[in-house]
């Protein structure tokens, strides 16, 4: 009885909570419903490999616990924002569509400017100086603008340098900060290092305004946009992004391990004493197939042997023998 009741229970609520999902239709007089259209110039989330973890540690039993210990943890593990959001991250994921693939006609896409900011402030990076003085000059420049409007063909963007691995390996860029000038959907390309920009905002708003820019050469090279060997930087970059997309799946504390340990296995092979060859073994001479030698036909006369007084020297030979029978019989 009690599980037909629970039956008859859980289904009553199953049907209540369908019911929600039914319009009652459109009223007459009542005003139509809008949908919010994302802006295209919106930044595609990105996946964090320390959600888990920080999803775990801001959980309420150990977020209790820190708490008892005076530490707030949500307050630590929130991430500060040094940027102004109205600047639109580019990032490789977005990047065809916002510029390459930004619908245009004609006359606007022979206008388009794109400033790009390049920096390495994001994250819980330590913040470089020069970065943090392009970033606070070039978000003043920008909210400048929209207060001013005098540069309606001008749009700005910011890419961040640790985040972003295809597009900065294939622009051939190795360090941050810098300034893009892009143009033609991304086929024309102005570099300026942020280590040689000492601009203030009203000054780079006078310069996209003059489009003092066109002055600098455009970046025209063999592995540039359209050049012959472009396809080079391409698959690189695309090999670059893969390795980091599975690189950023690691946990922190377990690459600092194995990078440990892998060091440490490196440098013990590389200062270790070089092994000394061992010592050849005594040489054994063989022994002699020959028969023993005869002590007789030895040519060293041993001392207890008996000589042979009519080989000595010491006897008289026949000359001396014959020459005193002479001097007998002369006598």
């Amino acid at each position: 009885m009690k599980l037909t009741a629970l039956v008859v229970g859980l289904f009553v609520a199953t049907i209540g909570t369908n019911a929600q999902g039914f319009s009652p239709g459109w009223i007459p007089g009542q005003q139509a419903a809008t949908t919010a259209v994302p802006s295209p110039h919106a930044s595609l989330p990105v996946e964090s490999s320390s959600g888990l973890l920080n999803s775990v540690l801001t959980s309420g039993p150990v977020s209790s616990l820190f708490a008892k210990l005076g530490i707030n943890i949500t307050k630590t593990l929130e991430k500060p924002n040094y940027w102004d959001e109205r600047i639109p991250l580019i990032t490789d994921d977005n990047y065809q569509d916002v510029i390459v693939n930004e619908p245009l006609s004609d006359e606007e896409e022979q206008a388009r400017t794109w400033a790009l900011i390049i920096t390495v402030t994001a994250g819980d990076s330590p913040r470089d100086g020069i970065s943090k003085f392009m970033d606070e000059m070039f978000d003043e420049a920008y909210n400048q603008t929209l207060i001013i409007g005098d540069l309606p063909d001008v749009r700005w963007g910011r890419i961040d340098y640790f985040n972003v691995t295809y597009l900065t390996t294939k622009w051939n860029i190795w360090s941050a900060p810098f300034l893009v000038i892009l143009r033609n959907r991304g086929q024309e390309l102005r570099f300026y290092r942020g280590q040689n920009l000492r601009l203030k905002e009203e000054e780079l708003r006078n310069f996209l305004k003059a489009e003092d820019w066109k002055y600098t050469p455009v970046w025209s090279s063999s592995y540039s946009p359209g050049g012959s060997r472009e396809f080079v930087l391409h698959y690189f970059a695309t090999a670059m992004a893969k390795v980091y997309n599975l690189a950023v799946r690691v946990p922190r504390w377990l690459f600092v391990i194995v990078s440990g340990m892998l060091g440490s296995i490196l440098l013990s092979t590389l200062h270790s004493p070089p092994r000394r060859s061992p010592a050849p073994p005594p040489s054994t001479a063989p022994p002699s197939d020959s028969a023993p030698e005869d002590p007789s036909s030895s040519s060293v006369v041993t001392a207890n042997a008996p000589v042979d007084s009519s080989s000595s020297s010491l006897a008289p030979s026949n000359s001396d023998k014959t020459g005193g029978l002479k001097k007998r019989k002369r006598k």
